[in-house]
């Protein structure tokens, strides 16, 4: 495999997916001491790893290079789709939910991911791979399992972002946000992961442009991950229904 890269203009969309997910990441972090809202940093870092491997594949000149990059941008999707609905279920004051047992449930497909995503083994996550203007992805069959199992996470992401929103007034706009980010934002990429229409960099900002954005709003503009909302939740939590 050689390493070397050149400079393609189609990184900028990855870099401003990059730029965005790292600033939310920051912020989050810096309000780790609330509850939940370390899963939100962790899932936005992932996501910013996600975006540079999305960079690093459209500037690599070697076909294996680009096909490493994949595999690498790959890893950290599958975990920030899984950690960003956990925070959403601590969010919404459905912490009690959130227990050990269920955590290890919700990772074990994504831990079980890793090991064919990094061997695709007989061609479980790509069938292959054909390099035109940019790499094209055909995805294996286990491929299409994962990403099933990946909406299936966004659908109860978005139940429990609309059962809040009914629920809690003071949440109703920041949730349907959310929401309108979390449907626009899947799919696109759900689209072009059947359609390889748009070029990867490209679909990543399109993506990351509902969905971050969509928090980016619901964290600057509707305090989100401030304590006073979050304590809110925190009454929910503690509530019987």
């Amino acid at each position: 495999m050689t390493w070397s890269y050149t400079y393609d203009p189609n990184i900028w969309p990855a870099v401003i997916a990059l730029g965005l997910t790292g600033i939310l990441s920051k912020y989050g972090w810096s309000r780790r001491y609330i509850p939940g809202v370390t899963l939100f940093a962790i899932a936005c870092f992932f996501a910013a790893l996600w975006a540079t491997g999305t960079a690093l594949e459209a500037s690599a000149v070697s076909f294996t290079t680009k096909v490493f990059w994949i595999k690498f941008q790959t890893v950290w999707q599958w975990a920030a789709a899984a950690l960003m609905p956990a925070f959403i279920v601590v969010y919404a004051g459905l912490g009690r939910w959130f227990t050990r047992r269920n955590v290890v449930l919700l990772f074990i497909p994504i831990v079980i991911g890793l090991f064919f995503i990094i061997s695709n083994y007989r061609g479980s996550i790509w069938s292959g791979f054909q390099m035109v203007e940019f790499m094209i992805r055909e995805p294996g069959p286990l491929n299409r399992l994962f990403i099933g199992y990946a909406n299936l996470l966004g659908v109860a992401s978005v139940g429990i972002l609309i059962w809040l929103a009914v629920r809690s007034p003071q949440h109703r706009t920041p949730a349907l946000i959310m929401i309108f980010g979390q449907l626009a934002g899947r799919g696109t990429f759900l689209y072009n992961t059947y359609t390889n229409v748009i070029e990867p960099p490209v679909a990543l900002l399109a993506m990351f442009g509902f969905w971050f954005s969509a928090y980016a709003i619901a964290v600057y503009r509707f305090h989100v991950l401030d304590p006073v909302p979050m304590a809110r939740t925190a009454v929910l939590d503690q509530m019987s229904e």
